[in-house]
């Protein structure tokens, strides 16, 4: 179960992908925002901002993001930029590397842990959100 400060963090986050429960999807995962899982994929996942694993979710290999929030289960290594998160019912089989971790009564670890400023080295940087709207400015000015 997460603490409320984490709740309340996740209620304010916005989902821009969702892989549905029923859904399964086998290869790489990439995406610049916020991605909910709660079905299966077998393959890497590299998300720019949060990835939100659902209790029915299941990751089998390794996964990037800014912040980990894992409720389901995945087989595989971890690396966060600020934090990761096991909830009560989540499982990490796989090593651990990120500013911050929090492992919630009942969640599962099996791995080593790598924490601190220098353990998670820099994800590539997706374009910020920032930059795409600076350069849709200046296409539309061209107009």
């Amino acid at each position: 179960m997460l603490s409320r400060k984490e709740n309340n963090e996740l209620a304010n986050v916005k989902i821009k992908s969702i892989i549905g429960q029923d859904a399964v999807l086998e290869g790489t995962l990439n995406a610049k925002e916020t991605t909910r899982v709660d079905g299966l994929i077998r393959g890497d996942v590299e998300i720019g901002e949060v990835l939100v694993l659902g209790v029915t979710g299941k990751i089998v290999g390794n996964v990037k993001a800014s912040t980990i929030m894992v409720g389901g289960q995945v087989e595989g290594d971890l690396t966060a930029k600020e934090k990761i998160v096991i909830s009560a019912t989540g499982k990490v089989n796989g090593n651990i590397r990120s500013k911050k971790l929090i492992v919630d009564e009942n969640g599962v670890f099996r791995g080593q842990c790598f924490m601190g400023e220098d353990a998670a080295p820099q994800i590539a940087e997706l374009p910020d959100k920032s930059e795409k709207s600076d350069r849709s400015d200046k296409s539309e000015k061209r107009l």
